[in-house]
This record gives C-alpha cells, structure tokens and sequence, in this order.
C-alpha cells in the first residue's frame, strides 16, 4: 500500500571496452546560397545560426515629482538640452529617420503612460510642442510635453523614463492656465526644476573566438529580442571594428528588436547596451546569432582539432553549385588526405559561400577523395561527414541515393565507407528524409542510420562530436533497455508523479510511456542513441504492492546495444525481488 522506487541506472563507463578507431575522414561542407546572408539583413533573418541566448532583470531609472493640480488647463514640459550622441544619426549608426531623441522619453501621469500627440503653439508658452515634442526657436531641446484638463483639484503624481545610455540633466516645467482657452495668465507649478538622470543600464557582452574565419573576421552579429520584451526597452550594439554605435531597430514582421553589425572581427569585445524605456520593464531576454557558413566553419575545425586524433587522415570537399576537393598534402602519391590538420582547417576557414547546390558531384568528389590512393590508407576506416543547410535543390533524388549507396558499398581494405549526415539550419531549408536515406554505418547486423540535426553553433558542435564518439569514444549507440513490471505491482502514478528519465552528460534518450500488455503487465522501454563514458542515464520507477511475500520487482529485463566496434551485445538485468512485510492504510486522492 506504500509506494517505494526502483532506480535503474545505465553508466556509460560500463558500457566502455577496447580502443576507438582510426579514421580517414572527409569534411563534406555545403557553401550554397542557403549557408550565407551575403552582409544583407533580410537574408540573416534566414541563414543564420545561434550563438548564445542571454537575459536579465530590468530595474528602470525613473524621477518622480508630486504636485497639487486644479480644473483647469495643465501642461507639462520634460526635456533636456543636453546632447544625446545614441540618438543622433550623426554619432550613430541605423537611427531610422522618423526615430530622435525625444523617442528616449517616457512620461507617465498618475501611473498611466500619457501619448505623444500634444500640439501647444501658444506664444505666451515658455517651451512649445509639436506633436508630443518640445520646441525652442534658439536652442537644441529634447523631450516630451503632455497637455490636459485634470477632471478635479487633486494631488498628482509625474514619472518619467529616459532610455539613454549617458546620464542627463533633465527638466520640468509644469504650467496651470488661469484661462480656459489659453496661456495668458498661468500659475507656475513646478519652475524648469533640474535632476540629475542617471539611467540604470545593462551591458552584454560577448566575443567570437578566434582562428576559424578567414582574417578572422565572422560575417555578422544579429542580436534578436523578442517584441514582448524589445517594446520596453531600446538597444544599442557597438561595432569593435569602428567602435561606432548600431541602433537596433523594430521589426514588427520579425516581431522583435533587432541589432545588426557586419564584419566583425575575433577576440574584441561586442557590446549591447540596454536600456529600459518603460517604468514596467522588469526582464528582457535575447539571443546572440551568425552566419551559417561561419558556425559551420567553427563546427568543422573543432572536429578537426578536438575530435580527431593527429593519426587520422584529413580531408575537404565543399560544394555550391559544383562540388570541389582540396588538396591539403604536398605528397605525390596523397594529395587529398593529410595527417597535418592545420592545412585543413587553412582551408575550411577561408571558404566563401555562395550559388546553387549539387549534393550529387559532393558525393562524387567525397568518393575521389577517399580512393585516390587506397593502399596508403588501407586498413584505416574510411568516414564521410556530410553537412547541409539546403535540399539538394532540383537534382534527382534517385541519383543522389544511387551516388551515396556507391559510395557506402566501395571499400578500401576490410573497411566500407560509412556517411554520416548533418541537417543544419532550419528543418524546411534541407531534406531531412533525404539526408536520413544517404547516411549509413556498417554494423554486423547491416548498415544503420547516421543522421543528426543542428539549428544552433552548440548544437552543430555536439553533432560532429557525437560523430566522432561513434569511432573514438568506447561507449554503445542504439541502446534499448526493456523489461516487464509484474501485473501484482503498479506504478504510482499521478499527474505530478510520473516516471523519471535523469540523464547526466550528453546521452540522447527517451522513456517510452508505460503500457500493459495482455497479461497486464506493465512493459517498460528506454532508447538511448548514443551513451558516452561520462554519461549517466537513470530512470525511477515509484511502484505499489498489495500483497505480502517476495515479489519481484522487474523481470525479463535485458539491454541490448552496438559496442564500439558496432558489433551488437545483450546482457540481462538482474531478478530484483522487493519482500513485503505487511498491509498497512490506504491513501485516498481526490482530485
């Protein structure tokens, strides 16, 4: 009558025997129009990859006045005459023209936002307005002004939210008319009063790492905030090339706030400057993204230098509308598979992109590489690693199979070559069916999947390590637990109690939803792609018994996986029995 748990745990080391392989590897990289935004805005908001995300809370700077008002006409000037650089087009760059520094101000009466349509021409005015914005006929002057009839004498309250970076003095002029048309006769209620602004900004900052783009200059940044967030704040990033500022805009078709630089180089500083323009503003989130070709650069070369081994033979085809294979070896009888993996990494980080697709003549060219001299590398296992952000555009399908499946049956030595395939970028913008048919490892129960997917740079990484832990980490892929909880136990379950899947590390896994099967037993099921050896996947059983004796636990349990050489093992699980002493009072839910 009282639950207790079963734990199951699956410890990659367990799973670890013998050493991992040598490889012979082609990087096949996609350079197609679909990888790159050529510096244009409107093509980053597609092919783009993300870098980061961050967020922060949001503490807005506001000054607060209190005064005593009547019935009668009211009208309020808050303004600066200081000069505001992030917001002059001058000093900064991508202020959209209908944007100025009156836009920084915020003014709110008695906690409501007031809007920004206040016309006053009145000569006898000290400032006037146009449209919610103060004017002198002699000086520079920026702000807000607001003018309105108060229903009753009464005791208001003024706030007001500059969102600008730089501290400011700032100004209010509160005016009350003695008429009920115009501003002969007034009553000054607070005279061009000064305070001391100093906005509470945030600054996020962030670099790229060097020696993976050619000079080391990454495309661009785009920095996205959501339109939940964006409408409460306004943003600057600063470009470390020029050390200029960027405005980032609105776009409602976007539906967020986007900062957008070009040509960035490694290693400098970026930095995003935040400021709150609401007096509401209490969080704002964000994410970091590049261009697609550069992730795949950064991808790439870390695979090269992190996930490889010095042994291993490097090699590179890239492809646009025409696929073409790098020579990175000055050897006469090796031209296109070298040892030395800087010559590689040389030339993946100064690849262009550009043009249409051809995953067809990549394919071919890959083959090339690798056969160009078989008995060098003979006895190494031969691996393609195929990277697309494209569908193949209107090539024939047919082919492509035909070509991937030739590739996968050639053979050099005892080894056949194995593909392994990365969709990368959006999962609209390339064939995932596609990408899933060509790939395949060869296995001694036949040739198996080999397909990964990746939108973001952590997610492309993890993919091309996750390959490479297929050969050189001594782990298992496609690993299934089962096992049968006898019909005299139950799970304990309810919606806030359900069965646990806790992973630790980097192992990719699910537990299938518990079901009874005829004899009404209950059949549990976990599928773990790949466990590495610092993983640890653990599942949690609460179970129930009412009857007394030994009963066991879980039965028929077994696991069942590829080792690291890909030859398939089985063990059983243990008998698990759990004696039960005696009945005890029951639990009741009402729900």
């Amino acid at each position: 009558g009282q639950p207790f748990e079963l734990h199951i745990r699956l410890v990659g080391r367990g799973f670890a025997e013998g050493a991992g392989k040598s490889l012979s590897v082609v990087t096949v990289i996609d350079k197609s129009e679909k990888m790159t935004a050529e510096g244009n805005l409107s093509n980053a908001t597609k092919e783009r990859a993300k870098f980061s995300e961050f967020s922060y809370p949001l503490n807005p700077a506001a000054i607060n006045v209190n005064f005593s008002v009547k019935n009668k006409l009211l009208y309020i000037v808050v303004y600066t005459t200081q000069t505001m650089p992030f917001w002059d087009s001058s000093q900064t760059d991508n202020i959209p023209s209908e944007i100025s520094p009156n836009n920084a101000f915020t003014l709110y009466v008695n906690g409501k936002e007031v809007p920004r349509s206040t016309t006053v021409t009145d000569n006898n005015v000290p400032i006037q307005c146009i449209n919610g914005s103060p004017k002198l006929s002699n000086a520079q002057i920026y702000g807000i002004c607001y003018e309105t009839i108060p229903d009753s004498d009464a005791n208001w309250n003024l706030s007001v939210v500059v969102a600008n970076p730089d501290p400011l003095q700032i100004k209010i002029l509160v005016i009350q008319s003695k008429n009920p048309n115009n501003y002969q006769n007034y009553d000054t209620l607070i005279n061009n009063q000064t305070y001391q602004y100093q906005p509470n900004i945030l600054v996020h900052g962030f670099s790229f790492e060097p020696g993976y783009t050619e000079n080391d200059t990454y495309a661009f940044v785009y920095v996205y905030i959501p339109a939940s967030y964006g409408n409460k704040l306004n943003a600057w990033i600063k470009n470390p090339s020029s050390s200029r500022f960027s405005f980032c805009q609105d776009y409602s078709d976007l539906s967020g706030k986007i900062c957008f630089i070009t040509d960035v180089p490694a290693k400098q500083d970026i930095s995003v400057y935040i400021v709150p323009n609401k007096i509401d503003a209490s969080l704002f989130v964000g994410s970091v993204w590049m261009e697609k070709i550069d992730a795949a650069k950064v991808a790439a070369i870390k695979f090269i230098n992190e996930s490889l081994d010095e042994g291993d033979y490097k090699g590179l085809v890239d492809f646009n509308g025409t696929a073409y294979a790098y020579v990175v070896n000055s050897s006469e009888y090796l031209s296109m598979l070298t040892t030395d993996g800087s010559s590689v990494v040389e030339k993946i980080s100064n690849i262009v992109a550009g043009g249409g697709t051809n995953c067809l003549d990549a394919l071919e060219k890959a083959k090339m590489v690798l056969t160009e001299n078989t008995m060098i590398i003979n006895g190494i296992k031969p691996l393609v690693v195929f990277l697309s952000g494209c569908d193949c555009g209107n090539q024939d399908i047919l082919q492509v199979i035909q070509k991937a499946d030739e590739l996968k049956n050639t053979k050099i030595g005892d080894e056949y070559v194995d593909i392994c395939t990365i969709g990368f970028g959006e999962k609209s913008y390339y064939n995932e069916t596609l990408l899933r048919i060509i790939s395949g490892i060869h296995t001694s129960v036949g040739v198996v999947e080999c397909f990964y997917s990746a939108e973001t740079l952590e997610e492309l990484i993890n993919a091309f390590r996750r390959i490479a832990g297929i050969y050189k980490t001594a782990a298992a892929t496609n690993v299934l637990l089962t096992g049968t909880i006898p019909v005299n136990l139950t799970l304990y379950m309810y919606p806030e109690i359900q069965p646990q899947l806790i992973v630790t590390g980097e192992a990719e896994c699910s537990l299938e939803p518990p079901v009874q099967n005829e004899n009404l037993e209950t059949l549990v099921n976990l599928r773990c792609s790949g466990i590495y050896p610092d993983d640890e996947v653990e599942i949690v059983l609460k179970l129930v018994a009412y009857e007394t004796g030994y009963i066991p636990v879980i039965s028929n349990a077994k696991i069942s996986f590829l080792d690291s050489q890909r030859n398939p093992q089985e063990m059983n699980l243990p008998e698990i029995y759990v004696e039960v002493i005696k009945t005890t009072g029951s639990e009741v839910r009402i729900s």
